[in-house]
């Protein structure tokens, strides 16, 4: 009972500081943008594509940077976030609102390097659809495929005066292999490119 008592204790404790920290006000942080998106890969060549009309929105902060690119049919998203709180959530949440369904999951750990691998459903009958979607974060000195320890990396980061950005990088093909083999190409290239952004919450 005690144990229970202590745990609901660190979770509401925690989530307090996440309401705090995700509605502080504006600060300028030394962002490090870790992961680049090539302008050809694999023998492909980038094609961008647009963002949805929730994606601008959310891109508004200055501190939020959201790009999507085909090489030849995988799709890749690399969503980058510097200091806020607020736009952070799992990729499951979107694929979900956006109509996919998630009918199989695992985790890939490579090293130091661990990525989730989704197994997405999409459309019905004969016209269903199978992709494969795998996920990762990075700061550009941590590759991990937990949610909680981006969020806690975040969080202490800036309780410490020390943001930093953390991208998620997603890639979808129809094809696994593709899938894994251009999100293995991407994280070569993480680096830690450093700009400085106005945090505005």
């Amino acid at each position: 009972m005690k144990r229970r008592t202590l745990a609901l204790v660190a979770v509401m404790t925690l989530c307090a500081g996440y309401r705090l920290l995700a509605t502080s006000g504006p600060a300028i942080v030394e962002v490090i943008a870790p992961v680049e998106l090539p302008p050809e890969t694999l023998g492909f060549k980038a094609r961008s594509l647009p963002l949805s009309k929730a994606e601008e929105k959310l891109a508004q902060p200055t501190h939020v940077e959201i790009l999507h690119r085909r090489y030849g049919t995988t799709d890749v998203s690399l969503v980058s976030v510097a200091g806020g709180l607020r736009e952070i959530h799992p990729p499951s949440v979107c694929l979900k609102a956006t109509g996919f369904e998630i009918v199989a999951q695992r985790q890939i750990t490579d090293g130091p390097r661990c990525v989730v691998e989704l197994k997405l459903r999409s459309g019905k009958g004969r016209n269903r659809i199978f992709h494969t979607f795998v996920y990762t974060y990075t700061d550009g000195e941590t590759v991990t495929c937990s949610f909680w320890r981006r969020i806690g990396s975040s969080a202490v980061a800036r309780l410490t005066g020390k943001s930093k950005t953390w991208s998620t990088v997603q890639v979808m093909d129809r094809n696994a292999a593709d899938a894994h083999a251009l999100m293995m190409q991407l994280l070569n290239t993480v680096s830690k490119k450093r700009k400085r952004y106005a945090i505005a919450n």
